[in-house]
Parts: structure tokens; C-alpha cells; sequence
């Protein structure tokens, strides 16, 4: 019986520690989704205002050409 008891209790601590392991990589994770979606938004951001200086650039080349 004593047995069985100190089984089930090391069954319970390591199942404790694994949850917890699990928990620091979920947190871990998120916090580097975080970043990336930061990185995404900035590269996005980029990719629009380069689109609008180059649309700019190329009116402004039409308007010379024009002359």
C-alpha cells in the first residue's frame, strides 16, 4: 500500500512539473507571436509607404516627360 501511494504521488509531481514546463513554453511562444506580428506591422507599414513614394515618384517622371 505504501508503495502505491509513493507511486501515485511521483506520478502527480512529475505530471505537476511537465504542466508547468508546458506553461513557461506556451508564455515563451506567445511572447515571441507578440514579436513578430510587431516585426509584420512595421514591414507592412514600409512596404505601404514605399508603394506611395514610388507611385509619387512616378507621377512626378509623367509630369516631366510631359514637358
Amino acid at each position: 500500500m505504501k508503495n502505491t501511494i509513493k507511486f501515485l504521488f511521483l506520478v502527480l509531481i512529475i505530471g505537476f512539473m511537465s504542466c508547468r514546463e508546458t506553461k513557461k513554453e506556451v508564455e515563451e511562444s506567445n511572447v515571441q507571436i507578440e514579436k513578430i506580428e510587431k516585426i509584420e506591422a512595421e514591414v507592412n507599414k514600409i512596404s505601404e509607404d514605399l508603394e506611395k513614394e514610388s507611385q509619387e515618384i512616378e507621377n512626378k517622371l509623367n509630369e516631366l516627360e510631359k514637358l
